[in-house]
């Protein structure tokens, strides 16, 4: 069918071929011999019945770490036999006055992450789902959360994301939303995540990352799109190459919301678009989330809007080959009259943990 290739994929039709990889939180290159392959259904190596750990979980954990480690068994030897191990530092959590500015908070709040440091066992200690939502009778994200507090272990990008949500909560005047990159290095397929952060006109993120340059960013950016390129800029540094990027809307600050996270709003296939038009779907994002939100368009310095470009509320529907947007349930409701709906259900989301 013409031009079908071009099309944009969701949900199971974005895995990639057997023999390509998906890791997601790891954003170097590794040997297919270091870790296993990642499973469509279930990921594998992520400990699935909280603490303590049970026998099982343990042992694979220090065999995975085992392979992988330059010193193999006299590592894992020299700390399960060592009769005396030195202790464990744990990070008490920011605390902030009401005069702090937003990004002294911010800068704090990434520090208590980064001395939480980024998990190298190969095994990630939160299993973490994707469609949980805020709060509810169970396993909800904002629970993970305060157990991420409690137990100080290490983390990895994604439960560096729930826990920056967390943190973030109740911050005036900042707004949050997921920012997710999928890359690609000799022929396998990495995925990374962060929460982006926008505060008066300027854009900035919080996260995890084993390389430094791949998590943090001080709200210095004018705009999405020049955000989203100092990340691939930080990519090209280790021969990445971004090919799919994927955008939330703005989160609730409410802690006790049964509201689900949109993770994949916006789908963009990087490959297939021009810079010119992939810095126009940014700004429209970035438009659109504010509008959602009910945050006022010209709060920033550096106007997303252009002269002669037709408001998005009156806008015809945006269709576009290499682009997706779809709006949830909530959103419909405020936007009733306004916007046609979209009646497309939610897909399953394609990313897969990887640890």
């Amino acid at each position: 069918m013409p031009g079908a290739r071009d099309q944009p994929r969701r949900g199971p039709s974005l895995a990639v071929a057997p023999e390509h990889e998906t890791r997601l939180c790891d954003e170097t290159a590794v040997s297919e011999d270091d870790e296993d392959k990642e499973s469509v259904g279930s990921p594998p190596h992520v400990n699935r019945n909280g603490f303590p750990m049970n026998a099982v979980t343990w042992d694979r954990m220090w065999c995975i770490a085992t392979r992988q480690h330059p010193g193999g068994s006299d590592m894992a030897c020299s700390i399960r036999e060592a009769r005396h191990l030195p202790k464990v530092h744990i990070p008490s959590v920011p605390y902030f006055l009401p005069s702090t500015p937003v990004g002294e908070k911010l800068e704090a709040i990434q520090k208590f992450m980064c001395e939480l440091q980024y998990n190298h066992t190969g095994t990630q200690f939160y299993e973490i789902k994707k469609c949980r939502p805020f709060s509810g009778y169970r396993c909800r994200l904002m629970d993970l959360a305060k157990e991420m507090i409690r137990e100080s272990l290490p983390i990895k990008c994604l439960e560096a994301v729930v826990l920056a949500i967390y943190l973030t909560n109740g911050l005036q005047g900042v707004e949050r939303f997921p920012l997710a990159f999928r890359t690609r290095v000799g022929g396998t397929i990495f995925g990374h995540v962060v929460l982006g952060m926008w505060s008066s006109g300027k854009y900035g993120a919080l996260g995890m990352s084993r390389r430094p340059d791949l998590m943090h960013r001080s709200l210095t950016f004018n705009n999405l799109a020049d955000l989203v390129a100092d990340f691939g800029k930080a990519y090209a540094t280790y021969w990445h190459e971004v090919v799919n990027l994927k955008l939330g809307l703005f989160l609730p600050h409410n802690p006790y919301s049964f509201e689900k996270l949109d993770w994949n709003y916006l789908v963009l296939n990087v490959t297939k678009l021009p810079p010119a038009n992939l810095r126009k779907e940014l700004e429209k994002h970035a438009r659109d989330m504010k509008l959602l939100k009910g945050v006022s368009v010209q709060s920033s310095p550096n106007k997303e809007c252009k002269k002669g470009t037709p408001s998005p509320n009156n806008s015809p529907k945006h269709s576009s080959a290499q682009s997706q947007r779809k709006i949830s349930y909530g959103d419909k409701l405020s936007l009733q009259g306004e916007r046609n709906k979209e009646t497309t259900s939610q897909p399953p989301d394609p990313y897969k943990i990887r640890v």
